[in-house]
């Protein structure tokens, strides 16, 4: 019961977070930690190889997801 409950609150907090009047931006942290967590539950443990120097975000995103585990 309480699940049910639970995803209409997030329902109401995504439809009040978004579009181009929605002032609420969340910092890039929250955002990788988002991130991690959708592709740990999507892909599962992290296998790839490390990004290269050139590739930032890449890098961010593998860290995140390498080292922030459930």
């Amino acid at each position: 019961m309480g699940n049910s409950d639970d995803r209409e609150g997030h329902k109401n907090v995504l439809r009040t977070t978004r579009g181009p009047d929605c002032s609420y931006r969340p910092s890039y942290e929250v955002m990788l930690r988002f991130y991690s967590l959708y592709k740990q539950a999507v892909c599962g443990p992290c296998t790839a190889s490390r990004p290269g120097f050139w590739d930032p975000v890449g890098r961010y995103k593998w860290c995140v997801r390498k080292y922030y585990l459930i």
